[in-house]
């Protein structure tokens, strides 16, 4: 696993990707697309493992403007919203980050145990060989 260090317009997607060493992989990616992935194996009734990125998908999906057009038309497009990502770390630990518990909203780092969680993930993201 990887040493990261926050940037500004880091996410819980990018955090995951780099914390596990494939962010020059998979940085242009869309979230949608990188679950449907043919090296993604999804696991929806294991433990994870360390190194695992794990995610929760409570199925929300919303309309955000984001696009603008030639003329300087707003279009709004719709996007998942209900998606989290984490990392297992070791000894029941996931690791992740977040933007939602800070004033300006900048990503912070979070390390909590897995068990102490109440809404568990529900899905595991294991990559092929």
């Amino acid at each position: 696993m990887n040493n990261v260090r926050l940037k500004q317009y880091d996410t819980c997607y990018t955090y995951a990707l780099k914390r596990v060493g494939l962010f020059d992989i998979y940085n242009n990616v869309d979230i949608d697309d990188f679950i449907k992935l043919p090296e993604i194996k999804i696991l929806k009734s294991a433990y994870p493992i360390y190194g695992n990125i794990i995610f929760w998908d409570d199925g929300t999906d919303s309309y955000h403007p984001n696009e603008i057009d030639p003329n300087g038309m707003i279009i709004s497009h719709k996007w998942k919203t209900g998606l989290h990502f984490a990392v297992m770390e070791n000894n029941g630990y996931i690791s992740d980050c977040t933007k939602e518990d800070t004033e300006n909203v900048y990503p912070i780092l979070r390390m909590r145990k897995l068990n102490d969680i109440h809404n568990k993930p529900n899905i595991i993201v294991i990559l092929g060989k």
